[in-house]
């Protein structure tokens, strides 16, 4: 099984007032200034083969080769995606602020199973939402995905 790191939570005014002293959006990555920085962020390019890797062997340089895999070119399409997502994610926890006396009444609920104890809150609407992307294979929608996944913790850990 693949270790998990566990990150501190580091808290971030977002600016958003619907976001505001919602520890699980705050602890995210920082929003961007312009949409524009979304595309910035998703760039990746790996290093520059040194000069000691330009005289390696053959065999060595094929296996090197294989890092052009780890390029990802932000292309004009990811801005409006990567703005989605970043918002999409934010968004699922607006319902799930755990601060909030009808977010703990929801998580007893589906901790208890709605059996003993407090029920399901009437007026709770959850938040979630979805995104769909479509494209002929090898377009880049994995590639996009990664690269905008792997800006946000797997498991940040609220001590506070």
């Amino acid at each position: 099984m693949k270790d998990v790191e566990i990150f501190p939570a580091v808290y971030h005014d977002t600016g958003v007032s619907r976001f505001a002293g919602n520890p699980f959006i705050e602890a995210m990555p920082p929003l961007e200034q312009s949409k524009s920085d979304f595309l910035t962020n998703l760039a990746h390019y790996p290093a520059k083969p040194s000069a000691t890797l330009r005289r390696s062997s053959e065999v060595v340089r094929l296996m090197e080769l294989s890092t052009i895999n780890d390029i990802v070119y932000p292309f004009p399409e990811y801005q409006k995606a990567g703005f989605t997502l970043a918002k999409m994610a934010r968004d699922t926890y607006v319902a799930r602020h755990p601060l909030t006396a009808m977010d703990r009444q929801r998580r007893h609920a589906i901790a208890t199973t709605g059996t003993n104890g407090l029920p399901m809150p009437a007026d709770w609407k959850p938040s979630a939402k979805g995104y769909f992307m479509m494209s002929v294979s090898g377009q880049g929608k994995t590639t996009f995905a990664a690269a905008a996944l792997l800006r946000y913790k797997q498991v940040i850990c609220h001590s506070n």
